[in-house]
């Protein structure tokens, strides 16, 4: 749903970092960062899909974390191996990679420069709360 409040036109430079610290450990949060563009707290207000960029700095690792949504990632630039279920891979731009819900997954950049990917997250059984920050990070083994 689109509300009429919502903007028609922004640059995406333009939005501020979101703050993920209540799910996130903090060091983590000095090397990621993410512009939420749709979703409850983004630009474009919704409930039942998050829409935004996600950015992650050289040498940084996004841990092994799951959670209810679903999502899919589009890889504008940089590389990262991805641990996504029972598959090692190496992702770069123009990656194209999907989450299904609970999957463990996470990403270890590599290379000298940030990477950048649009994410997309939905609820397949469409209930919002899937949405919600039921995130569970895994100690690695």
């Amino acid at each position: 749903m689109t509300y009429a409040k919502d903007p028609i036109h922004f640059k995406l430079d333009d939005l501020p970092w979101t703050d993920y610290s209540a799910w996130y450990p903090e060091e983590m949060m000095q090397t990621m960062r993410a512009r939420r563009v749709i979703g409850p707290n983004g630009q474009i207000k919704s409930d039942h899909t998050v829409f935004g960029m996600v950015e992650i700095d050289p040498g940084a690792t996004y841990p092994p974390h799951r959670h209810p949504a679903a999502e899919v990632y589009y890889v504008l630039s940089g590389r990262a191996e991805c641990v996504f279920g029972d598959e090692t891979f190496i992702a770069e731009t123009g990656s194209v990679i999907r989450t299904a819900p609970n999957m463990l997954h996470s990403m270890r950049t590599l290379g000298d420069e940030p990477f950048r990917a649009l994410a997309y997250w939905y609820s397949e059984n469409g209930d919002p709360a899937d949405l919600g920050g039921d995130l569970e990070l895994v100690e690695e083994d």
